[in-house]
């Protein structure tokens, strides 16, 4: 059973991670950045962070948890 629980605390540390990337790219969007921009503050690689952007384009008013659920739904 310790499979079950370090598996789901990596998801939980996963998920924590891509919420708190979702968060800054919609603060960085909303400051009108572009996305090479945001790829080069948040220091983190574009295939990562350009499905997130592309979200968060695409739904200016969704909050961070509804982008994680739409990202993770694709």
């Amino acid at each position: 059973s310790s499979d079950v629980c370090s598996s789901d605390l990596k998801e939980g540390i996963y998920q924590g991670k891509i919420l708190t990337q979702i968060f800054m790219i919609q603060k960085k969007v909303k400051k009108n950045k572009n996305l090479e921009q945001i790829v080069d503050e948040l220091e983190e690689p574009m295939e990562e962070i350009k499905p997130i952007y592309d979200q968060v384009k695409q739904h200016p008013d969704k909050t961070a948890e509804e982008i994680y659920n739409l990202i993770n739904n694709e």
